[in-house]
């Protein structure tokens, strides 16, 4: 009958359509994988620079700061928080060089949008040209 006939079209057309969409999901699946593996990979990366960059200002012996060893602990840690970034920021604004903090500075590329900010801006002093 007609009826069987469209109900054995939907049928096949509704596993058609499951199984394309199981196909979508699986690649799907593996592409964000594949993703959080390279995320992965990225953020081991930058910690063994970090650590790296960690060694050299400690062995440099600068800035004899106690709270160095502790940002190397941290850091070291599978998931090194915020408090690190800010203590390591606090401890450089606490340098004994600021010729090297100003140097780094003018070195950065600076955006059109932020220039006017930066240039009244406390934190960036202003440097004679002469």
């Amino acid at each position: 009958s007609v009826k069987d006939s469209i109900k054995g079209k939907m049928t096949e057309e509704q596993d058609l359509l499951r199984h394309q969409l199981q196909e979508q999901m699986r690649r799907h699946a593996e592409a964000m994988e594949h993703a959080r593996m390279q995320s992965e990979g990225t953020i081991e990366s930058l910690r063994r620079k970090m650590n790296a960059l960690q060694d050299v200002l400690v062995s440099t012996g600068e800035d004899p700061n106690p709270r160095l060893s502790l940002i190397r602990k941290r850091s070291r840690s599978s998931s090194p928080g915020k408090s690190i970034l800010e203590t390591t920021i606090r401890g450089r604004e606490r340098s004994k060089s600021p010729t090297s903090r100003r140097s780094y500075l003018a070195q950065r590329p600076r955006s059109r949008s932020r220039s006017y900010e930066r240039s009244h801006s406390p934190l960036f002093p202003e440097r004679d040209i002469a």
